[in-house]
């Protein structure tokens, strides 16, 4: 969202905005202004491990958010052990209030998604701190009644172009595996790759080590007009999603683009009618497809 000016950008979610979807997941954002057409889920701002109040010097005004134009809650009596232990140490807590958000969102159809907004906060090494959330989400991962139907995304800060075969990229790499292997989602633009472009070869101008496996896809610049393709984020889902995916792309950039980074956008098949960051686009129709 671009905290700076995440106020402006807040409009482009409205009904008949720019980037008005069914559920959008968000980084950077500020507090959203009142009697805003959508739901929204968000703590307002972030409280790292430097903040003020731990005696650092950030004050972040800003956070994670997840918004909807279906109904959305918190995901209720998630705990760290199944309910056969009787001792089932914590329950599904944010250790750095803002760093993630997680919803479920209750569509229309009757089916509800489990959806985390998730930042890589650069109040540490930027794969400690996403390493730290994650382990903090496990217990949503692991829980049956959300992880079916699951997504995650966001601005993991992790730009995997060091040089092929050292530690650096290797912890770059061990968040995404973590993502994948660990938890069992899937990189949408990978997939949407796969799927519809399979011949696209390497990013023209990657500055990633990957050579002919490079499957990076722009979405960051380091500087306005930068032409240097980057990708800084990314979007997961869960088994069933993939199944239902149409497409997932990122947005191309625009000279007028009020954030360094673009949209990352997913379509799905019926009986999800999402567009998004993550849906159901004009134009698609519902599928015959019993998934």
């Amino acid at each position: 969202m671009n905290f700076k000016r995440a106020r402006q950008n807040w409009s482009k979610f409205e009904d008949g905005g720019e980037l008005a979807c069914d559920i959008a997941l968000l980084n950077e954002a500020i507090p959203p202004p009142p009697r805003l057409g959508i739901h929204v889920c968000t703590e307002g701002k972030t409280v790292g491990r430097d903040d003020m109040t731990h005696g650092g010097k950030k004050v972040r005004e800003w956070a994670t958010a997840v918004i909807s134009s279906d109904p959305l809650a918190w995901p209720e009596d998630v705990w760290a052990l199944p309910p056969k232990y009787t001792d089932r140490r914590s329950k599904l807590t944010v250790s750095r209030p803002g760093s993630w958000t997680a919803a479920v969102v209750s569509l229309s159809n009757g089916e509800r998604v489990a959806v985390i907004s998730l930042y890589g906060l650069l109040d540490e090494r930027s794969d400690a701190s996403v390493h730290r959330s994650l382990s903090d989400l496990t217990p949503l991962f692991e829980d049956e009644r959300y992880n079916e139907l699951l997504l995650l995304g966001g601005d993991l800060n992790t730009l995997r172009t060091a040089k092929a075969g050292s530690r650096r990229l290797a912890r770059d790499q061990g968040v995404l595996d973590r993502i994948a292997y660990g938890f069992g989602l899937t990189d949408l633009l990978h997939e949407s790759l796969r799927k519809n472009d399979p011949q696209r070869g390497p990013l023209r101008g990657c500055r990633c080590s990957l050579g002919k496996e490079c499957l990076h896809t722009w979405t960051y610049r380091s500087s306005k007009g930068s032409q240097t393709p980057y990708q800084d984020d990314y979007l997961f889902a869960s088994r069933a999603l993939v199944k239902r995916l149409i497409e997932c792309k990122a947005l191309p950039f625009k000279p007028d683009w009020p954030s360094d980074h673009v949209p990352v956008v997913a379509t799905f098949r019926w009986p999800i009618p999402l567009s998004s960051p993550i849906g159901w686009g004009p134009g698609d129709t519902p599928s015959d497809d019993p998934e």
